[in-house]
């Protein structure tokens, strides 16, 4: 392994927190349709930039160069030259870090969920 990629295996969710803090960018290289991806969030609220595939939920969550970037399923030097322009610019991991964890704040905290989503169908159900 190089210094600045290590593999680390499967993590129970206690642990993540202290790996997303720890971490500089977020790679999710989906080759299915994640039907949400709750890992692109995760890193969100912790404030770091997200290369995703352009799949499913994903394409959805991650803003495409404001909160991280999007690339083609499968296209691994797309992913590659993504992770290098982030690698090589601290300001831009950081600019990208805080739009992200303000669209979590914004649009996927459990108050605003409810509100946008459950409330709305609670009240047709009344209907």
């Amino acid at each position: 392994a190089t210094p600045w990629f290590r593999p680390i295996g499967w993590q129970s969710h206690d642990e993540m927190g202290a790996l997303y803090r720890e971490a500089d960018i977020c790679a999710i290289p989906s080759v299915w349709d994640e039907p949400f991806g709750l890992v692109a969030l995760e890193a969100m609220a912790a404030g770091r930039p997200v290369c995703a595939s352009r799949v499913g939920g994903l394409q959805h969550i991650v803003l495409d160069g404001e909160t991280g970037y999007l690339f083609e399923r499968g296209d691994a030097s797309a992913l590659a030259e993504l992770l290098a322009r982030l690698m090589d610019d601290l300001d831009l991991r950081a600019r990208m870090g805080r739009a992200g964890r303000q669209r979590v704040e914004e649009n996927y905290t459990w108050p605003v969920i409810i509100d946008r989503h459950y409330l709305p169908l609670l009240e047709r159900l009344k209907s």
